[in-house]
């Protein structure tokens, strides 16, 4: 357990100043979450590459918050789908990442 007894600004304070703000915030957070979670699991079963667009734009662009060239401005573009890797394919060729993040 931490012992924040020497902080300047102990847990305590901080549940006094932000306990609601918190509760707000992580109810609709957490709802919004779930029910994607609940749509995903009751999606049409599809291979995994057949679901793969929708899988990106579900937990990646919709949960996390990335986004892909085209649909968001280049200073906030974050992933690359399919980026392809010199010598990690089948006998040493290209191969390529499903999807990369851009750092």
């Amino acid at each position: 357990m931490f012992d924040d007894s020497r902080s300047f600004i102990t847990r305590a304070f901080l549940r006094s100043e932000f306990s609601l703000d918190y509760s707000a915030y992580s109810e609709e957070t957490d709802s919004a979450l779930l029910r994607r979670l609940h749509e995903w699991d009751r999606r049409l079963q599809l291979s995994e590459t057949q679901a793969e667009g929708a899988f990106t734009q579900v937990f990646f662009v919709e949960t996390w918050g990335y986004g892909e060239a085209g649909r968001v401005p280049a200073e906030h573009h974050t992933i690359i789908p399919k980026l392809p890797i010199p010598g990690e394919g089948a006998g040493g060729g290209a191969g390529e990442a499903d999807l990369a993040r851009v750092v």
